[in-house]
C-alpha cells in the first residue's frame, strides 16, 4: 500500500497475470484431456496418437525454460508476452482446422511455443520487478490463477462439447482467449513499475533492485544447485502423480466415482488457495523452511492415499495441495535465496525446465507400475520415499554468498 491507502499497483498486475495464466495456462494444460475421446473418435486416431500433442507442449515448456536467460537477455519481455497474447488464440483456434495428426502436430508446437512466452517464467519476472517486500504473496496471488482457471474453463469446455462439439468448442475457447489475453495484457499488465513512475513494493524511490550472487557457470557447479535440481524433480514428480492418481485410486480401493471425484475437487480447490498460502509462509519463514513445509505435505498426502482404505486417512490427501503448489511458487523464491539476482532467469529457468520434463513423465510411470502390479501402492511410496530424499537434500542448500 501507499500513501492514503492507495493500492500500489503491483497487486493490480498480479491478479492480471492470475487472470492470463487462467485463460492460458489452464486452457491449454488443465483443459486438453476433455478433448481427448471427442477429437481422437472424430479423426479415427488412437487417444495415445492425440496424446502426443500434451508431450509436445510439456517438452516447448521445457526447452523455453531452459533456454529462458538466453531468450529474456535478446529480447524485450514486454515485446514477447504481447505477441504470445495474439499468437496463442490464434494456434489455438488452428485445432479446429486439423484434420490429420501432423496437423494436430504442427499446431501444438506453435501453441507450446505461444503459452510458454505467456505463462509461469514470464510472469515471475514481471512480479519480480514489482516486488522486493512480499515477493512470495504476490507470486502465489498470480500463479492461484493457472488452478482456478482451469477449474472454470474444465466447465465451460465440457459445457461447449456437449452442445457444440469439438470444432466449435476449440473456436470459442480461442475467442474467450483472444479477448481476455489482449485486455489483460494490453491495458492492464505493466512489465515494470517504472513504466508508472513507481518503484517496486520494497524499495525506494529511485533505489534499484540490488544485483549480487554467482555468475551462472560457477552456480551450476555448486552443491546447493544440485541440491535444489534434485527438489525440483521430487516436486514436479510428485505433483503430476498426484494429477492421475488420486480417483482411481480412491475407485479400485472400492469408493464410489461420485465419492472419489469430490475427493479430486476439493483437493484442486486447496490446491488454488495453498498458492497464497505457500507464497505467505515464504515471506513468513523464508525458502528452505517453506519448502520443507511443501515436502511435509507431500509425504502425509502420499500416506493419506496409501491408508485411504481407512476413511480417516482420506483428510490428509489435502496436504499434498502444499507440495504440488510449490511447483509453481517455490522455484522463484529458492533460486533468490541460493544464488541471489545476478543469473537468476538462467537458474529458474533450469528448475522449472526440469519440472516440465519430470510433469510430463510422471503420469507414464505411474501407470505403468499400475500396469505392472496392478495397484498404485508401488508408486505411492516411491513418492513418500522421494518426499523424505527431497528434505534431506535442502540441508545441501546454502544462502548466496553476497546477501545484500
Amino acid at each position: 500500500m501507499k500513501a492514503g491507502k492507495k493500492i500500489f499497483y503491483g497487486w493490480v498486475v498480479a491478479l492480471a497475470g492470475a487472470v492470463v495464466l487462467g485463460v492460458s495456462h489452464g486452457v491449454v494444460s488443465n483443459c486438453f484431456s476433455l478433448y481427448i475421446i471427442p477429437v481422437s473418435e472424430a479423426l479415427g486416431i488412437g487417444r495415445d496418437t492425440f496424446s502426443v500433442c500434451s508431450m509436445i507442449i510439456n517438452g516447448l515448456y521445457a526447452v523455453t525454460s531452459f533456454l529462458a536467460g538466453a531468450i529474456y537477455r535478446r529480447l524485450r519481455l514486454r515485446n514477447t508476452i504481447r505477441v504470445a497474447a495474439v499468437a496463442l488464440p490464434v494456434s489455438y483456434f488452428c485445432y479446429s482446422l486439423c484434420r490429420t495428426p501432423a496437423a494436430l502436430y504442427a499446431v501444438s508446437v506453435a501453441v507450446g511455443l505461444s503459452v510458454s512466452f505467456i505463462s509461469f517464467v514470464p510472469f515471475t519476472a514481471i512480479i519480480g520487478n514489482w516486488f522486493e517486500e512480499k515477493r512470495g504473496t504476490a507470486m502465489g496471488l498470480c500463479f492461484m490463477g493457472s488452478g482456478l482457471g482451469g477449474m472454470l474453463m474444465n466447465s465451460l469446455t465440457a459445457v461447449l462439447l456437449e452442445r457444440c462439439g469439438w470444432v466449435r468448442t476449440y473456436q470459442i475457447t480461442a475467442g474467450v482467449m483472444l479477448a481476455v489475453l489482449c485486455a489483460m495484457v494490453f491495458l492492464v499488465i505493466r512489465v515494470t513499475p517504472e513504466e508508472m513512475g513507481l518503484s517496486p513494493l520494497g524499495l525506494k524511490s529511485g533505489e534499484k533492485e540490488p544485483v549480487y550472487g554467482p555468475e551462472a557457470k560457477q552456480a551450476l557447479r555448486s552443491r546447493s544447485f544440485a541440491a535444489l535440481m534434485v527438489t525440483a524433480l521430487i516436486i514436479g514428480l510428485n505433483s503430476s502423480v498426484l494429477s492421475v492418481l488420486i480417483a482411481p485410486h480412491l475407485i479400485d480401493l472400492g469408493y464410489s466415482t461420485l465419492f472419489a471425484a469430490g475427493v479430486t475437487s476439493a483437493y484442486l480447490g486447496f490446491l488454488a488457495l495453498s498458492k497464497v498460502l505457500l507464497g505467505r509462509v515464504y515471506d513468513r519463514v523464508g525458502a528452505i523452511r517453506g519448502t520443507a513445509l511443501s515436502l511435509l505435505g507431500f509425504l502425509l498426502g502420499f500416506l493419506g492415499l496409501y491408508l485411504s482404505r481407512a476413511g480417516w486417512a482420506i483428510p490428509l490427501i489435502m496436504l499434498a495441495a502444499l507440495g504440488t503448489a510449490a511447483s509453481n511458487v517455490s522455484y522463484p523464491v529458492t533460486t533468490r535465496y541460493a544464488f541471489g539476482t545476478r543469473a537468476y532467469t538462467t537458474l529458474y529457468g533450469y528448475m522449472m525446465g526440469l519440472n516440465f520434463v519430470v510433469s510430463s513423465l510422471g503420469a507414464v510411470i505411474a501407470n505403468g507400475i499400475f500396469t505392472g502390479t496392478g495397484s498404485y501402492n508401488g508408486i505411492i511410496l516411491i513418492c513418500v520415499a522421494a518426499s523424505l530424499l527431497g528434505l534431506v537434500s535442502l540441508r545441501f542448500v546454502r544462502p548466496a554468498a553476497s546477501e545484500p
